[in-house]
């Protein structure tokens, strides 16, 4: 049983000088041809390449074992500037994805609340060792940066108002207080 395998060349050009893909035929821009891609003279577009690695990855059962052992075995080659570099470029592309803010803009909030939670002013973030970005669920809109307690604190009120003022009155029903200041100002009173 013969293949029947059509043959292209690896790129064509044209008379204005440019790359198609060698899938789609579709000519390769900047918008949809990585640097990467142009560096390395692969001549096929993003969403292609997309298409051909699920494919290739479908056919090998043990492809993403393979994968982790290779990234386990590259990335414990890294100095810790570069683990460091790494983790602050994984941390910029969540904040981009999730917030539409970067990394800077991160830091620039947090620079406003003098590095401290918007809160109860905590220095230490807690948890896994960053601040957390609160935001409204309903907007989407940043309100200010929190350490992982308070952050908890709303979530776990979900956000209500009526619910965090029941709590205020509840801890200021055993002397009465009805402004709210710290707890730990009126301990041992």
């Amino acid at each position: 049983m013969e293949k029947n395998i059509k043959l292209r060349p690896r790129s064509r050009r044209s008379r204005t000088d440019l790359y198609f893909c060698q899938d789609c035929d579709k000519p390769l821009t900047d918008e949809n041809w990585t640097p990467s891609q142009q560096k390395y003279k692969r001549y096929i577009c993003g969403p292609c390449y997309t298409i051909r690695q699920k494919k290739y990855a479908k056919s090998d059962p043990n492809y993403s074992e393979k994968k982790k052992a290779r990234d386990k075995v590259r990335i414990a080659n890294w100095s810790a500037e570069r683990k460091e570099e790494e983790r602050k470029k994984l941390y910029d592309g969540w904040l981009k994805r999730k917030y539409g803010i970067t990394l800077k803009e991160y830091h620039i909030f947090l620079d406003n609340q003098n590095n401290k939670c918007a809160i109860c002013e905590a220095t230490e973030a807690g948890g896994m060792g960053s601040f957390h970005l609160d935001h409204c669920h309903n907007t989407g809109e940043i309100r200010g940066i929190l350490c992982q307690k308070c952050n908890m604190m709303l979530g776990l009120a979900s956000d209500n108002i009526k619910i965090l003022n029941k709590a205020i009155k509840y801890l200021g029903k055993e002397k009465n207080i009805d402004e709210f200041s710290p707890i730990s100002h009126r301990i041992g009173s």
